[in-house]
């Protein structure tokens, strides 16, 4: 344990450092289950992250851990953060009261179904739980689905090693195998995961051709298929009434979010909504896309807010979209310095009125009260 005075004292050190305010330097430290009340609505305050020389598994402390590059997040019921950092191969765990813990990393090891060996955990691109507090991991090193059972069960659901998969079952399309165990066909190289909260469908965006990408889905049967992409063909105009799903590109990167109504969300060039077996735009798309050409900055992340509507992220900036497409500012993350740029500043997610958000670039974990 160090004391007071020394942590503060190593955290503005790393403050001047890192360009961090140091403010920062005398916060709580812990997650909460809830926002502090004198938290103002609409202003970051750091959870997680940005001190120096301190591995987040190696302080008592949240706010002195250093961070790589953290840009995935997943939050579940009972407010445990999880914090991916792909470059470490590292998923954490920070739970509402506590110090930060590694709960996978690469030496983790999972369930290959039908198999008597087990296999590591590879490049994790995508985090998500469900309402029981399990975790599922998109791998896309092993092009896999991971899933950590709230009792401690570490398991593949999706994805077979591709060497060992024969062409009939998707080695040249990998749309191929729609209908087989998903743990027998090749899955494809993951961009983006979401789980409904009963845990009976587990989706992941998956890389196609070009910037295009398609849509997967795991059942609780176990099985896999394509619910909606198209593979090949030169239409990538944005579509502007209900289409069949699997007649429309889908493009850029493609962030995927559980909507208020349990349909599914897609975000990339535009905004859709799967309805069955169609995609259709939801009202807010085109003011969307069109601050997008206005920003030149697409929409990266995108979670859904009940009755407060959207909330979608740009970089270093939160907007909310409400269901009749008006669009407003909500915060931007103050500037960091010193520290290089990566191109990415992470992910979003909602739990109970307050957004937790990574900050790649700052090497950091923020969270906003939005009510």
């Amino acid at each position: 344990m160090t004391t007071t005075r020394s942590r503060v004292i190593r955290c503005v050190v790393a403050a001047l450092i890192c360009g961090l305010p140091s403010a920062a330097c005398t916060g709580g430290g812990s997650s909460e289950k809830t926002s502090s009340p004198k938290e103002k609505v609409g202003q970051f305050v750091v959870i997680a992250g940005g001190g120096y020389n301190m591995k987040p598994e190696q302080t008592d402390r949240p706010t002195e851990a250093q961070f790589n590059s953290p840009n995935m997040l997943a939050v579940s019921p009972d407010g445990t953060i999880y914090i991916g950092e792909p470059f470490r191969r590292t998923i954490y765990r920070l739970p509402p009261s506590g110090p930060i813990s590694i709960a996978v990393d690469k030496n983790t090891m999972f369930q290959e179904p039908g198999k008597s060996h087990m296999a590591p955990l590879g490049q994790p691109v995508g985090i998500a739980t469900d309402a029981q507090g399990n975790l599922f991991i998109a791998d896309e090193e092993r092009q896999t689905i991971r899933e950590v059972t709230a009792d401690g069960k570490r398991l593949t659901i999706a994805g077979a090693d591709p060497k060992s998969v024969d062409i009939a079952h998707g080695k040249n399309d990998i749309r191929e195998g729609d209908g087989r165990p998903a743990t027998e066909v090749r899955l494809g190289d993951p961009i983006s995961i979401a789980v409904t909260p009963d845990h009976k469908k587990i989706y992941v965006a998956v890389k196609a051709e070009g910037d295009r990408s398609i849509v997967r889905d795991v059942e609780i049967s176990g099985a896999i298929r394509t619910i909606a992409g198209k593979v090949g063909g030169t239409n990538t105009n944005p579509i502007r009434q209900a289409t069949k799903s699997t007649d429309v590109s889908i493009r850029l990167s493609t962030s995927l979010a559980i909507g208020a109504d349990g349909h599914l969300l897609i975000l990339g060039q535009q905004l859709l909504r799967l309805n069955g077996t169609e995609l259709e735009p939801l009202p807010g798309t085109a003011p969307l896309e069109a601050l997008s050409q206005k920003l030149n900055n697409p929409a990266s992340r995108i979670v859904s807010a009940g009755n407060y509507g959207y909330i979608v992220r740009m970089n270093a900036s939160l907007y909310r979209m409400t269901k009749d497409g008006h669009i407003s500012l909500i915060a931007t993350l103050p500037p960091c310095y010193g520290m290089p740029k990566s191109g990415d500043y992470g992910d979003i997610v909602l739990h109970n009125s307050v957004i937790y958000m990574t900050n790649a670039e700052c090497r950091t974990v923020a969270r906003l009260r939005i009510s």
